[in-house]
């Protein structure tokens, strides 16, 4: 099991909102494994699910995180972060747990400027 992600980074604007794409290789149904997107600068969890639900995250993140769930059969990991601010900025992990099997891979995150939107 290895999940693989972008090795360039993410770029998005204050306000927009952006996604994090991540998969599985090989591909397989994520639906019933556990899947948790990590923030590096605090290790908390920027979104966690586990068996077909939405499990505790960090209260800045609270309300705008959504797992692409229409993906995860095909092994996508992709995680939509809405109205970014540049604090969340940084490196993220999209980790996944399978009986005794882990993987994880980082994702980059480069939020910039003023959004005129």
């Amino acid at each position: 099991l290895r999940v693989v992600a972008l090795n360039f980074p993410v770029t998005a604007t204050v306000g927009q909102d952006v996604v994090l794409h991540c998969h599985l290789s090989p591909c397989k149904d994520a639906r019933s494994l556990d899947i948790r997107w990590i923030q590096h600068r605090t290790s908390g969890f920027v979104h966690h699910y586990q068996n077909g639900e939405d499990l505790e995250q960090m209260e800045e993140y609270k309300g705008r995180t959504e797992l692409l769930r229409d993906g995860l059969s095909d092994g996508n990991l992709d995680l939509r972060i809405t109205a970014v601010s540049t604090s969340d900025s940084g490196s993220y992990s999209c980790a996944v747990q399978d009986g005794d099997g882990y993987a994880d891979a980082v994702v980059d995150l480069e939020v910039s400027g003023q959004w005129l939107g």
